[in-house]
């Protein structure tokens, strides 16, 4: 296995935690419009 340069896996790093980030922010939308859309069913 070939070790890869650390610049580029710290790259890699920030880019992977800016999609979980940006991940969890879409989650919490979709919560947010899952209960406003029971609210409005019920």
């Amino acid at each position: 296995m070939v070790r890869p340069e650390p610049e580029l896996s710290k790259e890699l790093q920030d880019s992977i935690k800016q999609l979980q980030d940006c991940n969890n922010e879409f989650q919490d939308k979709d919560k947010q419009i899952h209960s406003a859309h029971t609210r409005l069913l019920w």
